[in-house]
């Protein structure tokens, strides 16, 4: 079975939280999978192989930041965007370390994030 292409794959364990950001992405006409888990995430990232994940760092089974070599491994050309509420200067200087693009901390303006998701997918089709 040939993987589905999916511009986003949002790893959170906040389900409103993915429910709003999946709206406002898919009203902006863009393919998009929320999972809860990391146990959900592996399979999901195999399954729909996405142009961007967008990653918490609290999960209820793991830590996104442990996750990340998972991404890198397994396509190192995702795009990572942590998206976490646990915004302190560490985490975001290990999750830059250990691969991720942009880090932004919560609460945050959807807009300015749907905004800077449809540059980075303008960024990956310009190639």
């Amino acid at each position: 079975m040939k993987p589905t292409t999916c511009a986003f794959l949002i790893i959170d364990d906040d389900k409103d939280f993915c429910q709003l950001l999946e709206t406002m992405l898919d009203s902006s006409k863009f393919s998009t999978q929320s999972v809860h888990t990391l146990a959900q995430a592996e399979p999901a990232l195999q399954r729909t192989h996405p142009q961007i994940v967008l990653l918490d760092n609290h999960l209820p089974d793991g830590r996104g930041l442990d996750f990340i070599r998972n991404i890198r491994e397994f396509d190192p050309a995702i795009r990572i965007i942590m998206i976490t509420a646990d915004a302190n200067s560490n985490i975001a200087v290990t999750s830059l370390e250990r691969g991720v693009n942009h880090f932004i901390a919560k609460p945050f303006s959807f807009k300015s994030i749907v905004d800077k998701l449809e540059n980075m997918l303008e960024e990956i089709s310009a190639g």
